[in-house]
């Protein structure tokens, strides 16, 4: 494996920094993209589009429970717009952003993320 890409500590802000893109994320690594795409599926053992789309949506469920709507996360996140960030929400959750705290009550902090709860 690349030592380079070994030597990173914080994906998930990387991630962040890089727009949820690949090739962004490569650039920020000064590597390629093929290698940062088969480093990321070894490291992580998913693609790099689901692992990326995985970190965003972690951070979108963190803002939210933190008490963020769902237009300051949309843009935060870096969605074209809020309908679309609320959609990609609901698919990966299959609840609606606006449901989450409601849920921050019910459930442990953990719990939503893990299970991808169904409702």
């Amino acid at each position: 494996m690349n030592t380079r890409l070994n030597s990173i500590l914080d994906w998930e802000e990387l991630a962040h920094r890089a727009g949820y893109q690949a090739a962004r994320l490569a650039s920020l690594c000064l590597v390629c993209e093929r290698q940062l795409r088969r480093f990321l599926q070894r490291r992580f053992g998913q693609p790099a589009r689901v692992w990326l789309q995985e970190q965003r949506m972690r951070r979108a469920l963190r803002m939210l429970r933190n008490g963020a709507r769902a237009k300051e996360v949309a843009e935060e996140l870096r969605f074209k717009r809020a309908s679309h960030f609320s959609a990609a929400f609901k698919r990966f959750f299959g609840i609606q952003p606006s449901q989450t705290a409601q849920l921050a009550l019910a459930l442990p902090k953990a719990s939503l993320f893990q299970a991808r709860v169904r409702f």
